[in-house]
């Protein structure tokens, strides 16, 4: 295999691999037994077809294509290794002939990177402090989320779960399309709905029926309803009140699964909120010093390095959207774009990402910063026993990318440290 190498140039080496007909029959051998499996020849079984029946049906160029990918990512990964070439990105592959194969790829490589002024960059950091108000506002949260709601005999009030049968009318007492709901749920006071309506359901008990006059907003977000004037006759068929537990030790066993005192969950409360701060603050340096490395990080990027990112993250929203049960398709129709005009908005980003990268690889060298492998150990041991308790088992590539994430979070951690005042 003959390589040729030439004079890398702004962030990218070309490198042009010829085979030898003797190497390359190696891989069109493998291309003739991988298309034998996937073609129906009368008489033979798929796989077990003939090297001269396999040329017989399918296009000499089908073969050769077929060859070159099974050739190319072998041979480039040698080329590579064997010539110590740095590269960060996707190859574009030019083939320059089929049989024997020679191929051209341009690669990206590492580029130079300047972070001019990175030593003068100075993190501040707060105080973390939590108050007692803080404390008592999260055991009133966890009380309320614990809470269970029960018929009422009283009148409603603010807070209460109530359902509500409804209809709404014109100022002449025309009926409204869109208007209408039966057991419609709502808790007074949460303004999930018209500005003005749930206050005037405070007093009412199961099957009182009122009508609520309201005026919908000027900046309604349905044209024909801003600032009109509607009357709904309103039934109230439910009635719950908020039954929130007492701060006992037969509550915080059933919160923390275990026997305490009110004095000691107080105290578990307060360095919980602690380590929720810490963990705010961190976010807030760590996101600080991307800002910063941003603004002052020189670099060339490579086209294509700005299109691998664009791709990541498309597939990222992808993914976060399906989790929450959207559909992407129905995402672009909503925003009137499609995938294409949808990849061209999120350069400036993408650009921005990979100068962070390479802005922080570049502090990371300057500053030595290095992970050992018991800190990465320990690390990894923490994720995993979280990861256990949730029942989790991560597969061997979601633990590679575990390893990979871990291992630049400790690093950036160290380089914050760094750099705060």
């Amino acid at each position: 295999m003959e390589i040729k190498v030439e004079k890398p140039q702004k962030g990218e080496q070309k490198i042009i691999v010829e085979l030898t007909e003797l190497e390359f029959q190696k891989y069109y051998d493998q291309a003739i037994q991988k298309l034998s499996g996937q073609i129906n020849v009368k008489g033979f079984r798929p796989g077990k077809i003939p090297k001269s029946i396999v040329e017989q049906h399918v296009r000499k160029e089908m073969i050769e294509a077929t060859a070159a990918d099974l050739a190319m990512p072998v041979t480039y990964t040698e080329t590579v290794k064997k010539e110590k070439i740095d590269a960060i990105g996707r190859p574009q592959v030019t083939i320059k002939n089929a049989n024997p194969l020679i191929y051209e790829a341009v690669i990206p490589i590492y580029p130079e990177v300047k972070i001019d002024g990175y030593k003068n960059i100075k993190l501040s950091k707060n105080k973390v402090n939590v108050k007692q108000e803080e404390i008592d506002e999260e055991i009133n949260r966890l009380k309320k989320s614990h809470s269970k709601y029960v018929e009422a005999e009283r009148p409603a009030e603010k807070g209460d779960r109530v359902e509500i049968n409804f209809d709404g009318f014109d100022e002449d007492g025309v009926q409204l399309d869109n208007t209408s709901s039966k057991n419609h749920p709502l808790v007074i006071g949460d303004n999930s709905f018209v500005p003005g309506f749930e206050e005037q359901l405070v007093g009412m008990k199961k099957g009182d029926q009122k009508e609520v006059k309201v005026t919908f907003p000027a900046d309604y977000f349905h044209e024909p309803f801003q600032n009109k004037k509607v009357n709904f006759k309103v039934k109230l068929v439910r009635h719950e009140i908020m039954h929130i537990p007492d701060l006992d030790e037969e509550f915080i066993e059933h919160i923390v699964k275990k026997k305490m005192s009110v004095e000691e969950f107080k105290k578990l409360v307060k360095e919980q909120l602690e380590k929720n701060k810490e963990m705010d603050e961190k976010s807030k340096q760590e996101s600080e010093l991307m800002n910063k490395i941003a603004d002052i990080t020189k670099v060339d990027i490579q086209q294509s390095l700005i299109d691998d990112e664009v791709e990541y993250m498309i597939k990222e929203q992808k993914a976060e959207m399906k989790e929450r049960g959207l559909d992407f398709k129905d995402y672009l129709d909503a925003t009137q774009q499609t995938e294409e005009e949808l990849k061209k908005t999120k350069e400036e980003e993408a650009k921005k990402r990979i100068k962070v990268r390479f802005g922080l690889q570049e502090a990371f060298k300057q500053e030595n910063i290095e992970i050992s492998d018991d800190e990465m150990k320990e690390a990894l041991t923490k994720e995993l026993e979280v990861m256990a308790a949730m029942n989790y088992k991560p597969t061997h590539q979601h633990l590679h990318g575990l390893q990979n994430k871990l291992y630049n979070m400790l690093k950036l951690e160290k380089l914050v440290k760094k750099l705060t005042k």
